[in-house]
């Protein structure tokens, strides 16, 4: 018996179309045939199955049946086309279709390897174009992987597992800030995969070790300094200046300065969105910058001379650049004005400086000149101002011990 075509329930996604068919094509005794569900996207075809079998004249009549039975049949079917649907919108929301992770997901993404989980995670974000959180994740996976054998379950991972894992990694020579970074994506992978275990995380469990590396945030005589001192080079000029871009667009890191487009100054003011946290914040109010003399003065130097609305404004990145390139030339970016950084807050007494300190600057000279910590919050994106108010605290701390170390200087 020939194969019958004719599909039910069909619904189509952002160029995924699916349907639910009845396959004919080889002959049953039984004059019971399996109903699939098809889903195609690209010309590929991928069927699954229903585990529902109805004959041909069941079939037919399957959408307007009243017989109880078949009406069941009928709900059953409809269950299965609307998870596939519900699938389809999750995945395309965000990102391509692809028909691996769509099998993940139809399964539940149910896994009881913690490896195993890293690794869909890193295919996951790869897929999506998010490169740096994937390389996030992986590299805690080449940790774990190096730490314990292959087969390590979820149930393995215990305050006792965790605690060990710690220890190898502070033998193995790595700071405390990133033993907290590996066990945070630890602890995320678990509240994203591992469904039924024992919590490992939380208060009389394991808890996450926090960094207590140095931070500091420049003063406005520092950062002066920084602007007036002579340099010898055009690569030590720009790099300054990029960094002193950065420090004027309220700490913008490199990454989103790189993205600013012409189109994105309006008047005397530059607006953009942090890719860091577009996907997670529900509001997407844009961040915006005053559009300063001295930044237009940086722009008028070293940016992109095509300044067509949609051009970027620093000549680095390029239209169509994939996320894995856009990923390599931010970061190649990052390193040369981190090197070149360093070296001159070295060569003028003020120590090692970063990208990293140009946003903590912004948020401290602000902080210290008097101006409202709500401003200060809007200014940096967050979502909270208690976030703001414990991340200035943070960087406030290393003035007030040596603030307190004068009393005793008689």
């Amino acid at each position: 018996m020939k194969s019958k075509r004719v599909t039910k329930f069909d619904f189509s996604v952002k160029n995924v179309t699916a349907a639910a068919l009845q396959e004919t094509r080889v002959h049953r005794e039984d004059g019971l045939y399996p109903i699939t569900f098809r889903i195609t996207y690209n010309r590929i075809q991928k069927r699954y199955k229903s585990g529902i079998k109805l004959t041909v004249k069941e079939w037919d009549n399957i959408e307007k049946s009243n017989n109880k039975d078949l009406k069941n049949k009928r709900s059953e079917i409809q269950t299965g086309i609307a998870t596939l649907k519900a699938i389809i919108e999750d995945i395309t929301h965000d990102k391509p279709f692809g028909f691996q992770l769509f099998n993940r997901k139809l399964s539940m993404g149910k896994t009881d390897k913690l490896i195993e989980a890293f690794e869909w995670k890193v295919r996951d974000l790869t897929t999506a174009g998010r490169i740096g959180t994937a390389e996030y994740y992986n590299t805690s996976l080449k940790r774990i992987k190096k730490f314990s054998p292959p087969g390590v379950m979820f149930a393995d991972v215990t305050p006792d597992w965790l605690q060990r894992f710690e220890a190898w990694m502070f033998k193995d020579g790595k700071s405390y800030t990133t033993i907290g970074m590996n066990m945070r994506a630890i602890r995320a992978i678990i509240n994203e995969y591992g469904e039924g275990i024992t919590y490992p995380f939380g208060e009389g469990l394991y808890k996450i070790p926090e960094g207590s590396g140095r931070k500091k945030a420049l003063s406005i005589d520092q950062i002066g300094k920084i602007i007036a001192a002579p340099l010898l080079t055009e690569t030590e000029k720009r790099c300054r200046d990029l960094w002193f871009f950065s420090y004027l667009a309220n700490g913008i890191n490199i990454n989103d300065m790189l993205r600013l487009r012409y189109s994105d100054i309006i008047g005397d003011e530059i607006s953009w969105n942090r890719k860091k946290t577009f996907r997670s914040k529900r509001n997407k109010n844009k961040t915006i910058a005053v559009y300063l003399p001295e930044m237009k003065n940086i722009v008028t130097r070293w940016g992109n001379p095509d300044r067509k609305p949609d051009q970027y404004i620093f000549p680095y990145l390029y239209t169509d650049v994939t996320p894995i390139d856009e990923k390599r030339i931010v970061k190649n970016v990052t390193s040369l004005i981190n090197k070149k950084m360093i070296l001159l807050g070295n060569r003028l007494g003020i120590g090692p400086v970063t990208t990293y300190t140009a946003r903590h600057s912004f948020a401290t000279v602000l902080k210290r000149s008097g101006a409202n910590i709500a401003y200060i919050s809007e200014a940096l994106s967050h979502s909270d101002i208690k976030t703001t108010q414990s991340y200035l605290d943070s960087f406030e701390s290393g003035e007030r011990k040596r603030n307190a170390q004068q009393l005793t200087k008689f």
